[in-house]
């Protein structure tokens, strides 16, 4: 079992994480100022987009990415989230949020 990284003062209430990978994104979310009722949602979408967390089908990693899509997160990480959204978009395999 891996050792966990604890840091002093808590993000979002966790003050212990997997791995850098992981303390990385929450910096990130409290950088950009993620409602805190959505931040397990959203680590769990990208926790399957980027393989740390299995899929058990690709239904299930479409889903993913088609919650940061709707999310208007999928934007505002490291542009291969954008890229590879826009190539699922135009596959047809996502779909563009719809503005309303």
């Amino acid at each position: 079992m891996s050792k966990k990284i604890k840091i002093k003062e808590a993000i979002y209430g966790k003050d212990k994480f997997n791995s850098m990978e992981e303390l990385w994104f929450y910096r990130r979310y409290k950088k950009m100022k993620v409602d805190k009722d959505l931040i397990d949602d959203i680590h769990q979408a990208i926790g399957r987009c980027e393989g740390f967390i299995p899929c058990l089908n690709l239904h299930e990693e479409l889903d993913a990415w088609q919650f940061l899509i709707d999310t208007g997160y999928v934007w505002e990480f490291q542009g291969w989230f954008g890229r590879r959204a826009e190539f699922l978009i135009n596959e047809g395999l996502c779909k563009r949020k719809v503005a309303h």
